[in-house]
């Protein structure tokens, strides 16, 4: 329940969005709304006589005369009438700010209204109340249990409070605890599902949407550590990993699939998009786009306003400075801006990591000459040079120069450059006319780094620099239109690569679309993207493809790589089975093995060919299969199981064969080719019925 009095407490607006988000644009669009009428919406009343209010109408007409305005910034929230209320409660559960006793004895009143319009009670005794900011309240404490509610959460209290499945916390020791209890009930649901004889592709299913489900609906509005964030990582990974070894990799777990991953989500971006559909809106309110109504929520006029609160600044005319320049982000210039120690408890923390994970290209933007110079002077420089310039073998990275003089991260671009109003460029300031007057000596030295070429510009700020045609200033005219950093801001939505118009802009795939061309691809797949596409959609058996999965990936515990990482153990990198001697390594574990090599002959004469091969052109053909790069999969209608093709034969005998080795291992059973010939007779026939039962 959220009314709109200015002496409303302020409280980040996150929760309850995802369901609700079609409802309450539709009130809040709705200017003329001022809540449900009883006769409308609530059971009649026994005594008809009755004057019955609903609870809405009757916290509107009882609302208390504000009190004397807060030290707010000029920005406020936008709300028609400050004294209309607009309260979203659940069937069972009910969020209501309260500022002092005068408000508690309003709301009851109230409630005690509504009860006589309705069926409705509310259990005093599970009711609890929570201190915003954390400190200790005794005088309340004593009056709420004056009123039967004797939970009242601070930051004293042992546990977080959970409220429709988001933990409220108040301490640090709160949020360690809600965080080990989240995670302990995902590792016990993949101990659950680690019993199931899933493939590794229904693994990666199963990871993404049921055993990490409950955090993706926690980590909109909770604050992790990294460290957090990578122990969750590490237990999808050890799930997919269940029972395989050599492990692979999460960077490869994370690939998208026709790039050989199994696009398995990480944590870590999955909280910043999950923030995108905050930030989204927040842009395009910033660039004044006409796409805003489209892509706004209900909470953004919220969420605005508590930036302008925390990031208001004499120094900057907006909090976009905060968000957009790690390098603005100074006490001297936000003296309101959350304190760091409580960075664990503040969520425009995800808000803000978000916003520096996302690309920023400036280089072809322009920008007005007193813009130019409103920006921080470590957001005007180049931090890095490309590989291709010429001075790139002796650049000297800006952070050592500035090692021994801190006081750089204090400057602003007009400390160091001022606007030349004869040549009508910006150009840097002259010692000698004392033109320097804030930090004077540290704007001189970095000055006369620039002149000697060991400092570069942004290419942005460096066309300012530069006489172009363009309109002229005058010292009156110049500071008269308002600092505009919207052609920056605009640059955060656009990818370098346009995505299809039916994706949605606050769609997380479209941030994940957009920070991708910040992260470099190192793209070591044994197969091309067609040719996984290809495996993916192949109709086999569902622990075939995983045993194909990992062989392409060379993921084998074959005797050779079990010698490498355990010599102990395995001392010897020889063939269990055959009597050769040979070292086992992948080709030797699957092909070359005499006893398996044996399957491979028979396989080729029964299923694939009526033509002998020979060992020479067998094994490269096989190779081909296993890649996925024969010319023709399809085999003679005269041949068993006619309908299936290369591939599908190839899949159910490596099973077979995988199934065969590790009996034989573990179980003792002998590998005899005979046996596993018939064995794979029998899953080709349970494959061809599966295939037409399917159709």
């Amino acid at each position: 329940m959220e009314y709109n009095s200015p002496t409303k407490k302020k409280k980040c607006p996150f929760n309850h969005e995802g369901a609700f988000d079609p409802f309450l644009r539709s009130i809040q669009q709705n200017h003329t709304f001022e809540g449900f009428h009883v006769q409308q919406e609530a059971p009649p009343h026994p005594s008809p006589t009755a004057d019955v209010d609903d609870l809405t109408e009757s916290l509107t007409n009882s609302s208390p005369p504000p009190d004397s305005p807060r030290n707010t910034p000029s920005v406020s929230p936008t709300h028609r009438n400050p004294i209309k209320y607009k309260i979203l409660a659940y069937a069972d559960d009910t969020l209501v700010y309260l500022k002092n006793f005068s408000d508690f004895l309003l709301l009851q009143d109230s409630i005690n209204t509504y009860k006589k319009a309705s069926n409705a009670l509310l259990n005093y005794r599970k009711t609890i109340a929570i201190s915003l900011s954390g400190q200790p309240q005794p005088d309340w404490r004593e009056f709420l249990a004056t009123h039967q509610i004797h939970q009242m959460h601070d930051r004293t209290s042992p546990d977080p409070v959970t409220y429709l499945g988001y933990p409220i916390c108040s301490s640090l020791s709160q949020r360690n605890l809600a965080f080990q209890q989240l995670y302990n009930n995902i590792q016990q649901c993949i101990h659950i599902h680690s019993q199931r004889n899933l493939s590794i592709r229904g693994r990666a299913t199963v990871l993404n949407t049921l055993i990490f489900s409950k955090l993706w609906h926690v980590m909109r509005n909770f604050i992790f550590t990294k460290a957090q964030l990578l122990s969750l990582r590490s237990l999808g990974s050890s799930f997919i990993n269940f029972r395989i070894f050599p492990k692979l990799s999460f960077r490869t777990l994370q690939q998208p699939r026709h790039h050989g991953g199994l696009q398995v989500l990480d944590p870590i971006v999955q909280q910043q998009a999950l923030q995108w559909r905050w930030i989204c809106p927040l842009i395009l309110a910033a660039c004044h786009s006409p796409l805003l109504p489209t892509y706004t929520t209900p909470s953004i006029p919220l969420l605005q306003y508590s930036l302008q609160w925390y990031f208001h600044s004499t120094a900057f005319s907006d909090y976009f400075y905060y968000l957009l320049f790690p390098a603005a982000r100074q006490t001297i210039w936000f003296q309101h801006r959350p304190s760091p120690h409580q960075a664990f408890l503040n969520i425009l923390t995800n808000v803000i990591t978000t916003m520096d994970r996302i690309p920023r290209s400036f280089t072809t933007c322009h920008l007005d000459f007193h813009t130019g110079l409103s920006l921080p002077f470590l957001e005007i420089i180049l931090h890095t040079l490309p590989s291709t310039h010429p001075h790139f073998s002796s650049f000297t990275a800006p952070d050592q120069l500035f090692d021994r003089h801190h006081a750089v991260q204090k400057l602003l671009a007009i400390d160091v450059f001022t606007f030349d109003f004869d040549l009508q460029v910006i150009r840097l300031r002259n010692w000698t006319f004392l033109e320097f007057c804030h930090y004077p000596r540290i704007s001189h030295r970095v000055a006369r780094w620039i002149e000697e070429g060991q400092i570069y510009l942004q290419p942005f700020f460096l066309a300012l620099c530069r006489q172009a045609p363009r309109h002229s200033f005058t010292s009156a005219s110049f500071g008269a239109n308002p600092h505009n950093i919207r052609p920056l801001i605009r640059r955060l939505i656009k990818p370098i690569t346009p995505l299809p118009s039916t994706v949605p802009l606050n769609s997380i795939q479209y941030y994940k679309h957009l920070v991708s061309t910040d992260m470099p691809t190192i793209n070591t797949s044994p197969l091309s993207p067609s040719q996984w596409r290809l495996f993916w959609k192949l109709p086999i058996l569902l622990q075939s493809r995983t045993v194909w999965y990992r062989l392409i990936h060379r993921k084998i515990p074959s005797k050779s790589i079990l010698h490498h990482f355990i010599p102990t153990t395995h001392p010897p990198p020889s063939c269990p089975l055959c009597l050769t001697q040979s070292p086992e390594d992948i080709q030797h574990f699957f092909f070359t093995c005499p006893l398996k090599l044996a399957v491979w002959r028979f396989l080729a004469t029964t299923y694939l060919s009526h033509t002998p091969m020979t060992d020479d052109v067998l094994l490269p053909f096989l190779h081909g299969i296993q890649t996925l790069s024969i010319a023709e999969p399809t085999r003679s209608a005269s041949l068993p199981f006619p309908e299936l093709t290369v591939y599908q034969v190839f899949a159910t005998s490596l099973l077979c064969i995988w199934q065969a080795h590790w009996r034989s291992i573990f179980d003792h059973v002998p590998f005899v080719t005979l046996n596993v010939n018939t064995s794979i007779a029998r899953s080709l026939s349970r494959l061809e019925s599966e295939l037409q039962f399917d159709l």
